[in-house]
């Protein structure tokens, strides 16, 4: 996996008003819902943003989201805007290609990832690419990069369950991580807080600088090639025969 590094580029925040950002498809593993209930929360009565680009192809389930909106007292919709005492939940509008994902990133002043597991985790990556903070947990895919990555916005406190959501999981695909609701508010309002700070330190873009260098497509080919020329592969064809 990688990222392209003319699509995702570092820009300062211009919003007037603290944005979070939550992107993947809704289904029960990114922790959608979640991560609305807990900022509305941990925000009440505060002015900040939560934009949701979390359109599902597989699954026709919107209406999820937007119950759970109404249950916390969200008012809307006004266009792709929801309101609560101050704070607004603002849907993305479509994108027509890959290259359109980095002006919704550009809207972000931190990511809100309280995923239960990955693969790879792209939209954590890209975030952290155009310069974006993110709360997110450091196990399963995302743990490549996350390596690195300054703590002070890492999730450490998560249940291991069976991962079931009764669509794509049935509780026979192994475990995943539920992160706690209290330390998950503890972290937005953290972010709310000093997350612009923290954006701007020699840490974070020591680490930012790290990232961008290590992860693009051309690097991640390279590792690729390398791989299949190298003596991993040929110890793998050894031990393993011959797959090709």
């Amino acid at each position: 996996e990688g990222y392209d590094p003319e699509i995702f580029l570092i820009l300062e925040s211009k919003n007037s008003i603290f944005t979070f950002g939550h992107i993947g498809k809704f289904e029960e593993r990114k922790g959608t819902l979640q991560a609305i209930r807990c900022f509305a929360q941990a925000l009440e009565g505060k002015d900040a943003r939560l934009i949701l680009h979390v359109d599902n192809p597989f699954l026709d389930n919107i209406n999820l989201l937007k119950n759970e909106l109404t249950r916390l007292g969200f008012s809307g919709p006004y266009g792709d805007i929801w309101r609560h005492s101050g704070l607004i939940v603002e849907f993305s509008h479509e994108i027509e290609s890959h290259s359109d994902m980095g002006e919704i990133y550009n809207q972000m002043d931190f990511g809100l990832f309280p995923t239960k597991g990955e693969g790879w985790g792209l939209p954590i990556m890209e975030s952290i690419v155009s310069g974006i903070p993110c709360i997110v947990g450091n196990w399963s895919g995302q743990n490549e990069y996350l390596r690195d990555c300054p703590d002070d916005f890492i999730i450490k406190e998560s249940d291991i369950n069976l991962a079931y959501d009764g669509q794509w999981y049935q509780g026979d695909r192994g475990l995943w991580h539920v992160p706690k609701d209290e330390e998950l508010c503890s972290l937005i309002r953290k972010a709310y807080d000093d997350g612009s700070s923290f954006r701007q330190s020699d840490q974070w873009k020591y680490y930012v600088g790290k990232i961008r260098g290590k992860f693009t497509w051309e690097e991640a080919a390279k590792k690729l090639e390398d791989f299949f020329h190298g003596k991993e592969w040929d110890f793998y064809a050894e031990t393993q025969g011959n797959l090709l």
